[in-house]
C-alpha cells in the first residue's frame, strides 16, 4: 500500500500544509510503504524603519530562501521489539527532503488500537524558523479466516474453516444469515458489521479450533432454507479479523416444513386454527417406505414445549389440518409436524419439523389512541404486518408495519375497536408456497384518557409580606397538552425540600390565580399541578418559593390601671413569630415575670406573689424565634420598660 505525504511552505510564510490524508491500514504480513515529500517555496520577511519604528506596511519584502529542511519521525511501529518500522532519519534537503517509511507487518502487531507515527519538518531560517507537525493512525489487521466450508447434517449444518494465520487468536465469532449478502469489507472494517443482516450466533475459543455444528439451539434449522455464514477471529483486546467469505448451505427437504399457523376463529372455546406445511420432497423412500404418516402435535404458548398430539394425515401430500375448540382469545399455541414411515412393518419416526406459532396480538389503551403489538414465533422470515380494523361491517387493512408493533391514534375514547394482524413472509429457498400468509386472533379493546397533563409553569402575580398573602398564578394549559383539565391542585412545603401537601383545590379550569393569606406564616415553596376529567394528574412544574418578613416590637411603657387602654404589656407590631422566652427583671435584678408567648399580655403582676408591682423602670431580656423560609431563626431584644400606676409613683 503506498500513500504520499507532501509538505510545502505556504507564501504567507505562516505554516506547513498536509497535502495528502495519510490514515492507513495494514494487513499483518504485508509490508506498508509511504514516500515522505516536502517542499519549501516563498516566505515573507519583515525588517523595520532605520530609526527602528514600528513595522509598516511598505517595510514588508518577499524573499526566496533555500531553506535545509530537516524531516524526523517518532511513534510506536519504529521501537516494537518484533520486526520494527524502518525509517532512517534524520533526512537533510534543501526545498525537498524525502525518505520512505517502510514496515514489515506481522501477526505480533495485530491490535485494537491503531499506531501513531508523527513525522516532523523544520527548517533552518534565521528570521521565521517554521516546524510543521503531522500524525498518521495505522491500523494493523488480522487477515480472514481462509477455506470456511458449510454441509448440511440432518437439521443442522455442519462449518468448517482453517485455523487463522495468526496464532494470537484465542477464538473465532459465527455470523448467520438467511439468504446471500454479497459482503466485501472496506479498508479497515473488521467484523461483520450490523447492516449486512449477519447476527451472532455464537463465539468459539480457542485458537485450534476450527468447526461448529449450528443446530439452532438445538431447535433444528428449517429445511428449504438458505443459510449463510462467515467467520471472524478475535483476539485478547477485542480486535477482530476481516470476515471470511460467505459461504452458505441449504438443508435436504426430508422432513415436512410447516408454512401456516393462522387463527381462522376467535374464540374462548370455539377457536380454530389452520395448520399447513409442506411436504418432504427429498425424502430417501428407500429408507423410509411408504405408507406414511403425519401427526400434528400443539402445545400452549408463543415457545410452547409441552406438546401433545391433536390430529394425523395419512397421505403424503396430505399437509393441512384444521385444529378446533380452542380458546384463541387469551392464547397462543405452537405447532409442529412429525414424519413416521413403516419399517419393518411399524411406524418409525423419521423426524419433526421445527416449531411454529400462531400471532398473538396485545393491545395497550390510552388516550384516544390504541397501540398494539404481537408476538410470534416462526422458522420463515415475516417482511410485512398488515393492520385489520373492524368498521362496522368488515375488517379493513388501516396500515402496515415491518415490525411487531402499530399504533392507531384519532380514536374515540370511551368506544370498543377490534383488530387483527395478518403476516407475509417466505422462505429463503425454493419450492414453498410465497407469500406465506397467516392470521392473528382478532383483539378489541376501547381507549380512554390515561394521560395526564402537562406541568404548569408556577409563578408568583403578587407578593405582599405585610399583608400576609402571596398570590400563586400558573399557565393555563393548552389543547395540545390537555384538552380536558378540569381543577388543579395547589401544593405547598414550608421548607424547601420538604414534603408537599395540598393546599387548595381549585374546581374552575379557567381560574390561573390563587390568593393565599395565612397569619403564621406565608413562607414556603409552591407548585400547581393539572387534574383531567379522569382523574390524571400531571406531573408538578417549577416550584416558587417567599420568605416572611418577620417583625417584633415591645413597647417602651404601659399603664395596668384597669382602665382598659394600655392595661397590658405586649408586642406591637409583630408578625411570623413562632415563640418567644421572656424575662421582665426589677431595678434590684429579682425576676418578676416570665413568659413563651409571643403575646406576652403582662398585667403589671408579680409571678411569685400575684400582686400589683410597684410604679417604675424593668429590665426585660426576650428571645424571639422568627419563621423563615429556611428555618427558625432567634434574635434577642434587650431593653427597658416603664411601669405607670395612678400617681406615676417610681418606688419599686
Amino acid at each position: 500500500m503506498l500513500n504520499e505525504l507532501q509538505f510545502y511552505q505556504s507564501t504567507d510564510g505562516i505554516n506547513w500544509v498536509l497535502v495528502q490524508s495519510v490514515d492507513s491500514l495494514s494487513t499483518s504480513g504485508t509490508t506498508l510503504k509511504i514516500n515522505l515529500n516536502g517542499n519549501t517555496y516563498l516566505k515573507l520577511s519583515y525588517s523595520k524603519q532605520p530609526s527602528g519604528g514600528e513595522l509598516a506596511l511598505d517595510d514588508i519584502k518577499i524573499f526566496a530562501f533555500k531553506n535545509l529542511l530537516t524531516l524526523t519521525a517518532t511513534g510506536a511501529p519504529l521501537i516494537l521489539p518484533i520486526s520494527p518500522a524502518q525509517f532512517n532519519q534524520p533526512v537533510y534537503g534543501y526545498r525537498t527532503v524525502t525518505q520512505q517509511f517502510e514496515w514489515q507487518t506481522v501477526c505480533d502487531h495485530v491490535r485494537l488500537r491503531p499506531y501513531q507515527m508523527v513525522f516532523k519538518v523544520e527548517d533552518d531560517d534565521p528570521f521565521v524558523n517554521l516546524t510543521n507537525l503531522q500524525s498518521m493512525q495505522i491500523t494493523i489487521v488480522a487477515p480472514a479466516p481462509l477455506n470456511p466450508t458449510a454441509a448440511p447434517i440432518g437439521n443442522a449444518i455442519q462449518l468448517g474453516w482453517d485455523q487463522s494465520v495468526c496464532n494470537q487468536a484465542i477464538g473465532y465469532k459465527i455470523y448467520r444469515r438467511n439468504g446471500f449478502y454479497g459482503f466485501v469489507p472496506g479498508p479497515c472494517e473488521t467484523g461483520v458489521p450490523a447492516y449486512t443482516g449477519y447476527s451472532l450466533i455464537k463465539t468459539v475459543s480457542g485458537f485450534t479450533t476450527t468447526s461448529f455444528l449450528d443446530n439452532n439451539n438445538n431447535a433444528g434449522l428449517s429445511p428449504g432454507t438458505d443459510y449463510c455464514y462467515m467467520i471472524v477471529a478475535y483476539f485478547d483486546d477485542g480486535a477482530e479479523s476481516y470476515a471470511s467469505v460467505e459461504v452458505c448451505a441449504t438443508l435436504k427437504k426430508d422432513l415436512p416444513v410447516i408454512t401456516n399457523v393462522s387463527v381462522t376463529t376467535t374464540g374462548t372455546g370455539n377457536g380454530t386454527m389452520f395448520i399447513g406445511w409442506s411436504k418432504p420432497t427429498d425424502l430417501d423412500t428407500n429408507q423410509y417406505p411408504a405408507p406414511y404418516e403425519y401427526r400434528v402435535l400443539r402445545a400452549d404458548g408463543i415457545n410452547g414445549t409441552a406438546f401433545t398430539q391433536v390430529g394425523t394425515t395419512f397421505n403424503l401430500n396430505d399437509t393441512l389440518f384444521n385444529d378446533s375448540g380452542l380458546n384463541t382469545i387469551s392464547t397462543a399455541y405452537t405447532y409442529k409436524i412429525e414424519l413416521y414411515a413403516t419399517v419393518s412393518g411399524s411406524f418409525q419416526l423419521v423426524g419433526p419439523s421445527q416449531n411454529a406459532s400462531s400471532i398473538f396480538l396485545s393491545i395497550a389503551s390510552t388516550d384516544e389512541r390504541l397501540n398494539l403489538s404481537w408476538n410470534l414465533n416462526v422458522p420463515w422470515q415475516n417482511d410485512t404486518y398488515t393492520v385489520y380494523r373492524f368498521n362496522g361491517a368488515a375488517f379493513d387493512s388501516i396500515g402496515f408495519s415491518t415490525t411487531t408493533a402499530f399504533s392507531d391514534s384519532g380514536l374515540i375514547n370511551g368506544q370498543q375497536y377490534c383488530y387483527f394482524i395478518q403476516s407475509s413472509g417466505s422462505y429463503s429457498g425454493t419450492g414453498f408456497i410465497d407469500p406465506i400468509i397467516n392470521n392473528s386472533q382478532e383483539a378489541c379493546a376501547a381507549p380512554f384518557d390515561n394521560v395526564p397533563p402537562c406541568a404548569l409553569n408556577t409563578d408568583t402575580a403578587s407578593y405582599d409580606c405585610i399583608a400576609r398573602k402571596v398570590t400563586i398564578s400558573w399557565n393555563l394549559p393548552d389543547s395540545v397538552c390537555a384538552d380536558d383539565v378540569a381543577s388543579y391542585n395547589l401544593y405547598y412545603t414550608p421548607t424547601p425540600g420538604g414534603p408537599y401537601s395540598i393546599l387548595a383545590t381549585i374546581n374552575d379550569n379557567a381560574i390561573n390565580t390563587y390568593e393565599y393569606t395565612n397569619a403564621v406564616s406565608i413562607a414556603g415553596c409552591y407548585y400547581v399541578t393539572a387534574v383531567d376529567s379522569n382523574g390524571n394528574e400531571g406531573a408538578p412544574g417549577m416550584a416558587v418559593c417567599v420568605d416572611n418578613c418577620p417583625v417584633y416590637v415591645l413597647p417602651n411603657v404601659f399603664t395596668p390601671d384597669g382602665n382598659g387602654i394600655n392595661d397590658l404589656f405586649h408586642p406591637f407590631p409583630y408578625r411570623y413569630v413562632k415563640d418567644i422566652s421572656i424575662k421582665i427583671i426589677s431595678r434590684w435584678g429579682l425576676e418578676v415575670f416570665s413568659s413563651t408567648d409571643p403575646d406576652i399580655n403582662w398585667n403589671g403582676k408579680s409571678d411569685n406573689t400575684g400582686e400589683d408591682l410597684p410604679a417604675g423602670v424593668y429590665y426585660f431580656i426576650c428571645t424571639v424565634n422568627e419563621i423563615f423560609l429556611d428555618g427558625i431563626k432567634s434574635r434577642e431584644l434587650k431593653g427597658f420598660i416603664q411601669l405607670l400606676r395612678s400617681g406615676n409613683g417610681t418606688n419599686n
